[in-house]
């Protein structure tokens, strides 16, 4: 289902097990229609999600960077579930994902993003976010970005805001509609939504949601 909201926010919804990761090239490793969104911090250097950790049996980035005491991220797990909470490192470099060792076991993904702003069904502010995540106030207030939003009943919402609101206030929207979890993806220029099998010139990194949903 396609929804648009606050004039320029398009979210797309689905489950948690739904949502594919688009590779370098456009490629994605589906024959089904899908809807995504442009923005997943693409590390130049490995080729990989800097914001993907672990997708589907593969590691992909343990942590973007060690500057972060702390990411917001998200967890979808093999029941559907799907969990936010902050990435963390211990001292000797072992992940963990709110306070508790991470592994694969049960999990289908797990990524950061570009800042955490519902938690648990409150708002986090982008105050908050800057002190707790380090990210700058470009980021936090900047009002071209795509995220994933997660509801109260298990769905995802994957969208995008092209110059509508600052992050928290995407983020205070959904929380009066009941939602749990947002997190920002990455932002800027390329931010962009499609709908086909393959993704529209000048995308080649970001998130798709098959129709099924």
């Amino acid at each position: 289902m396609v929804t648009f909201l606050l004039s320029l926010i398009l979210v797309v919804t689905g489950r948690g097990e739904d949502l594919l990761f688009v590779y370098p090239k456009g490629k994605v490793n589906t024959e089904i229609v899908c809807s995504g969104v442009n923005g997943a911090f693409y590390d130049t250097k490995t080729k990989n999600f800097a914001s993907l950790i672990f997708y589907r049996g593969k590691w992909y980035w343990w942590y973007p960077d060690r500057r972060f005491k702390e990411l917001g991220g998200l967890v979808c797990y093999s029941d559907g579930r799907v969990v936010g909470g902050y990435f963390s490192l211990t001292k000797d470099n072992k992940l963990l994902f709110n306070g508790q060792p991470f592994t694969e076991k049960g999990v289908e993904w797990a990524l950061t993003g570009g800042g955490l702003f519902l938690l648990d069904g409150k708002l986090v502010t982008s105050r908050e976010v800057m002190r707790r995540e380090g990210f700058s106030s470009y980021i936090v207030y900047h009002r071209w970005f795509s995220f994933i939003v997660v509801f109260g009943d298990g769905r995802i919402g994957l969208g995008v805001s092209l110059g509508g609101n600052t992050p928290e206030g995407v983020a205070r929207y959904f929380k009066s509609k009941g939602a749990k979890f947002l997190l920002r993806l990455d932002g800027g220029s390329s931010t962009r939504y499609w709908k086909d099998r393959k993704p529209p010139k000048g995308i080649h990194h970001g998130f798709a949601l098959s129709p099924k949903s």
